[in-house]
């Protein structure tokens, strides 16, 4: 027979087991932030964006070549 204690004990496991797995639910979900608006919004202008460098330099076969040179 489980006592009064353990029983009390098993009840109270489950609950904060139940509303801790929801909670980490709902948070990975991202339930919250739509019901509570909490997003935001990002906004970048790259204008010199689409190359690392400002004349990138790669070695092919031992080549060094830039946009316009070629190897001999």
């Amino acid at each position: 027979m489980i006592t009064r204690t353990v029983k009390a004990q098993l009840i109270a496991f489950a609950t904060l087991t139940a509303v801790g797995v929801s909670y980490v639910g709902v948070e990975y979900t991202g339930l919250v932030d739509e019901v509570l608006d909490r997003g935001y919004t990002v906004r970048a202008d790259f204008a010199d964006s689409g190359a690392s460098s400002p004349a990138p330099r790669s070695r092919i076969a031992g080549c060094r070549w830039a946009r316009s040179a070629h190897c001999a």
